[in-house]
């Protein structure tokens, strides 16, 4: 056997069965798609009937609510409970570093120029983080920051403690 008649033989076959693949496919999808469409009108008409319900036992119950207003009474008082809960003081400490003591901070992985401003701000390093976030941005600074513990010495500038964490 040839291998040219069996290549001829096997894209027809393929043909053939993509075809009836395809007629199946359609046939389905226009089965579904009669279905949905009869299913949509029993539901309109399913909606219509049960509006008209709804509309007859709202006139019902409209009636009803006027009736059992007229009935009801002042309620009683009802008491509850008060909860007495201790709350616990935190500690807190709060980092002023003296003119002589210097500075330490921790810079973690994934921090930004801005998380290390804050984080010298609140260590009472500097006296702006914004100020400082644009120095070390516009001087270079920001993309080359080390990951560590930094010991700031005290009164330093902000040249000096961008060169300390950047590591230049």
């Amino acid at each position: 056997m040839k291998s040219k008649y069996f290549l001829r033989g096997f894209g027809t076959g393929i043909v053939l069965a993509t075809l009836v693949c395809l007629i199946a496919f359609n046939i389905d999808r226009s089965k579904a798609a009669l279905e949905e469409k009869s299913t949509k009108e029993q539901t309109t008409i399913f909606d219509e009937k049960s509006s008209d319900d709804v509309d007859n036992s709202n006139k019902e119950e409209s009636t009803e609510e006027t009736e059992t207003k007229e009935e009801i009474t002042t309620p009683e008082a009802v008491t509850v409970p008060e909860i007495e809960m201790e709350i616990p003081e935190l500690e807190t400490t709060t980092f002023a570093p003296s003119s002589e003591s210097n500075g330490s901070i921790d810079i973690l992985p994934g921090m930004t120029s801005e998380a290390v401003s804050a984080l010298l701000h609140s260590n009472g390093i500097i006296s702006d983080a914004n100020d400082f976030n644009n120095f070390l941005t516009g001087s270079g600074y920001a993309t080359t920051i080390h990951v560590g513990t930094f010991d700031i010495p005290a009164g330093s500038d902000y040249e000096s403690i961008a060169r300390i964490i950047a590591g230049r």
